[in-house]
C-alpha cells in the first residue's frame, strides 16, 4: 500500500481546523497555526514573525522528512503559495497517493466574518487587507492543485455542525 499525502485547503477562515483537523484523520498532521501558538506560550494571539518563520521551516521539514521515510501525513495549508506544489510533486515522485481537499465557507465576506468571530474568541486573525490577498492567491491556484492532484476529493467523513455555505471542490468546480 502506497503512503498518502493528504492536504486540507481552503483560504482563512473556510473551517478548514474547525471541521477537517489534520490530526483526525489517523496520520501525522502538521497545522502550522497550532504550532506558532504553541510556541507562543499557548495563544494564537501577537504571533512574532520570528515564531512565525521558525514554524515555516518545521512545517517543511515535516513534509520532507515524511516523504523520505515513506511515511503517510496530513497537512492544513491556504495554497497562497507553491510550496504545496512542490511538496506534492515530490511525493508523487516517491511514490504517495495525493489527495487534497478544499473547503470554503463562500466568498470573501463570508471567511472574513469568520476569522473576525474567531479572533474576538482568542484564535488566530490577521487585517482584513491580508486576508483578502491570501482568499484571492488560495482560489487563483486551486486550478493548479486540480491539474496536480486530479479530482479533489470529498470529506470521508460527514459532520453535522458543517456550515451550509462551506463548499469543497469537486470535478474541477466550486
Amino acid at each position: 500500500m502506497h503512503p498518502k499525502m493528504l492536504v486540507v485547503a481552503g483560504p482563512p477562515g473556510s473551517g478548514k481546523s474547525t471541521f477537517f483537523p489534520v490530526n483526525g484523520f489517523g496520520l501525522d498532521g502538521f497545522n502550522a497555526d497550532d504550532r506558532a501558538a504553541a510556541l507562543n506560550g499557548g495563544s494564537y494571539e501577537n504571533i512574532s514573525l520570528d515564531i512565525r518563520a521558525h514554524v515555516g521551516k518545521e512545517f517543511e521539514d515535516f513534509v520532507a522528512d515524511h516523504i523520505k521515510a515513506q511515511k503517510s501525513f496530513a497537512i492544513e495549508t491556504t495554497l497562497r503559495t507553491d510550496i504545496t506544489f512542490r511538496q506534492a510533486q515530490l511525493a508523487k515522485k516517491a511514490g504517495f497517493q495525493i489527495e487534497m481537499m478544499y473547503v470554503t465557507a463562500g466568498d470573501f465576506d463570508s471567511c472574513l466574518q469568520r476569522v473576525i468571530a474567531r479572533g474576538f474568541s482568542g484564535g488566530h486573525s490577521a487585517p482584513a487587507e491580508q486576508l483578502k490577498q491570501i482568499y484571492d492567491e488560495s482560489l487563483k491556484n486551486l486550478p493548479i492543485q486540480c491539474r496536480l492532484f486530479g479530482q479533489i476529493g470529498r470529506p470521508t467523513r460527514v459532520d453535522p455542525q458543517l456550515p451550509k455555505t462551506c463548499q469543497l471542490f469537486a470535478n474541477n468546480r466550486l
